[in-house]
């Protein structure tokens, strides 16, 4: 660029602020428009226009990007080889605004332009095939607003241009694949001709197949778009589809060689909770039962079964490949697993154990290891009693989940000294607990019993099969019900270890008086003899450590939190330290068995993935307890002792030998006590049992 005074003054150009990005600076109106910088800068305008347009919805960013792109066009000849992709700007920005404020005039337009594109540039030329796919898609953005079967044809016939001038290797294809099936489909809609149909499902089957070597994700969305188009039409298709999903293409998004942070971002972006349901509710349509519980199976708690296979069971297998597998998890789990995606050691580390996973799978006996379980093994999960799976769809009780942040919002992250309320009561609203109970009752009668099994009532059907009134107890997924049925005790006399915190350190405010109480009827309920009890500064992060190696059974009373941004890092609060749930997973433990956490947001999880049971509680049951107690949200101080006295006299009544898989009713037995005690809901609400 020539060095002029012209360039001391600029036109600053403000954009929302972004990533990175605070504002950027053109020398538009003061470069004369004859050199290539002022060219440049405006297409740049434009361009950062239209990505703050569809970022930020702002129709005056539209605005801008369609002027600059005005202008660009009157800067440049027919045979400039600039003009193409200022009229393609121009044409996407008219397009744009169309769908915004539905101006024919601009809908004209933007055919025009997009037309002209093509005019000027030759057959073969790289980037013919994306400038076809825009116009195709102006074309049928035209046929959606006059449903003119002309203009689906010019449609259909631009978009399979598109496809045949774009090479596969190019990540464009995909795009331009699934607008031509959506083109058809559209068209099968209007005339039922079945080879429409035909033509749609060989696009989507296609398309897959290109995605396999493109990345995961793509693939994912390229089988999703294929089970989608089955569920309408074809179902055996849709349960082709979803099987390839879930069951290849999920396990590869869920690679063990990225960050679980990564893993949860994933999550969010391909919305495993909503396709989960879709595939279930496919699988019932289909009267595939079999189907839907391992699609279940694959599509819940998909963070908590990553780590469970980082810690997978490996009794039966020769110590050195046992040794192997364990110290490459531990090298995909540690710290190094926290790196960029695409770390090489990181990927290093996870062909090496998919390599070696793969060579045990080779073995006679060995065919499934770290597979998903088909149902044949997780039908044993009901050898103790039934087994429902709940599911929602298109229905959701998004309301009542909304409803029920709202009621809890505000709790602080301790064990309450007191019973509060959690919303100011105004005058003319509904105070919290009586809000909570009006839900509760309204999702019981409708959701959970009357609208659940033909209208016939759950707990009827349970009470004819158990003979009586039957426990209900929680579990993540079938998969780890089966691993704790299927795990055996360790046969050693049983310890207990006990950590109570009154506070986390000289220096803190947030006094538990509720925890010394708590611990002394422990004692009493189990006796002295079986307790090893760390109290206050004794509770370090070491101590605790021990205790959980040495002990089978645990009871933690502490303060807790759970952090939603990096679940990894949630934690127990320790006298004068914390104990993370990285640090839980990364640790060996033998003699697991129970865990009762008597601490505020253990069983929290997160909102945003409501398939997902990445908390304390569900670590610990990943980690080899076999049952854990938790609670959802904030525990009353006051309420410990009560509840932790209940569990233990009935787990440790005398003459009888403690069974882990009587929690669930020690529990059960526990919270009726508060309830019968008056208290309000959202004190005995929170306590919830994970495992068998």
């Amino acid at each position: 660029m020539p060095n002029c005074p012209i360039f001391e003054n600029y036109l600053k150009v403000q954009l929302p602020p972004r990533r990175g990005i605070i504002h950027v600076m053109y020398p538009i109106t003061l470069v004369p428009e004859h050199w290539p910088e002022h060219t440049r800068n405006l297409t740049n305008k434009a361009k950062w226009s239209l990505e703050s347009y569809q970022r930020y919805d702002k129709i005056l960013d539209l605005n801008s990007a369609i002027d600059c792109a005005r202008h660009l066009v009157t800067l440049t000849l027919a045979n400039d080889t600039r003009r193409p992709e200022s009229l393609h700007i121009l044409g996407q920005a008219l397009k744009l605004r169309f769908e915004k404020l539905r101006n024919q005039n601009d809908l004209t337009e933007a055919i025009k332009t997009l037309e002209e594109v093509l005019q000027s540039i030759p057959k073969g030329y790289s980037r013919r095939g994306g400038y076809t796919g825009s116009l195709a898609e102006i074309k049928y953005c035209k046929f959606t607003e006059g449903q003119k079967l002309e203009d689906l044809e010019a449609a259909i016939q631009l978009a399979r241009a598109a496809v045949d001038e774009t090479l596969d290797v190019d990540w464009s294809l995909l795009d331009h694949l699934h607008r031509l099936a959506e083109y058809l489909g559209a068209r099968y809609d209007k005339q039922r001709d079945p080879k429409d149909l035909d033509m749609v499902f060989d696009i989507y089957r296609r398309s897959f197949t290109i995605s396999r070597h493109t990345d995961p994700l793509a693939t994912w969305t390229a089988s999703i778009k294929w089970a989608n188009c089955g569920r309408m039409h074809r179902p055996a298709e849709c349960l082709k589809a979803y099987s390839t999903a879930f069951n290849t293409v999920l396990p590869e998004l869920l690679w063990l060689g990225n960050p679980i942070l990564v893993h949860q971002q994933v999550l969010r972006r391909i919305d495993i909770t909503t396709e989960t349901s879709n595939a279930i509710t496919a699988c019932i349509d289909g009267s595939n039962l079999r189907l839907a519980i391992e699609l279940v199976e694959q599509g819940l708690a998909t963070t908590l079964q990553r780590l469970l296979q980082l810690t997978p069971s490996l009794e039966h297998l020769p110590q050195c490949d046992a040794d192997e597998l364990l110290q490459l998890s531990a090298q995909l789990y540690g710290e190094r697993s926290q790196r960029s995606t695409g770390d090489p050691a990181q990927h290093s580390f996870a062909t090496r154990r998919n390599n070696l996973i793969s060579e045990i799978r080779s073995r006679p006996g060995f065919e499934d290891f770290l597979s998903p379980k088909r149902f044949e093994a997780l039908r044993q999960a009901a050898q103790g009693g039934p087994v429902i799976v709940l599911s929602s769809h298109e229905t959701h009780c998004d309301t009542h989940r909304f409803a029920l942040k709202g009621i809890v919002n505000g709790r602080d992250e301790s064990r309450h000294t007191e019973p509060i309320r959690l919303q100011a009561e105004l005058e003319g609203f509904q105070p919290p607990e009586e809000m909570l109970e009006d839900m509760l009752d309204w999702i019981w009668k409708k959701h959970c019993v009357t609208s659940f099994m033909l209208n016939w009532s759950v707990m009827e059907s349970l009470e004819v099969t158990s003979g009586g009134v039957p426990l209900v107890i929680y579990t993540s997924t079938l998969g780890i019900l089966l691993d704790g049925i299927l795990k055996k005790p360790t046969g050693s006399p049983i310890r207990v270890g006990v950590a109570g915190l009154t506070h986390s350190g000289p220096r803190t405010k947030s006094a538990l008086p509720g925890v010394a109480k708590e611990v002394t009827r422990i004692v009493a309920a189990v006796g002295e003899n079986r307790v090893e009890t760390l109290m206050g500064e004794q509770a370090t992060v070491e101590a605790v450590k021990k205790q959980l190696q040495a002990c089978s059974w645990i009871h933690l009373a502490c303060h807790a939190k759970q952090d939603l941004e990096s679940p990894r890092e949630s934690c127990l609060s320790l006298y004068e330290g914390t104990l993370s749930l990285e640090a839980i997973l990364g640790m060996p433990l033998p003699n697991a068995e129970f865990i009762y956490l008597a601490a505020c947001q253990t069983a929290m999880g997160d909102s945003s993935l409501t398939n997902e049971s990445f908390h304390l509680g569900g670590g610990f049951v990943a980690a080899g307890f076999r049952g854990a107690i938790g609670t959802m949200w904030s525990m009353i101080d006051e309420d410990g002792p009560t509840v932790a006295e209940t569990v233990y006299t009935h787990l440790f009544a005398e003459n009888q030998q403690p069974q882990v898989g009587d929690a669930a009713k020690a529990l059960q037995l526990a919270v009726r006590k508060l309830r019968e005690a008056g208290v309000a809901y959202s004190r005995w609400v929170p306590f919830i049992h994970i495992g068998i």
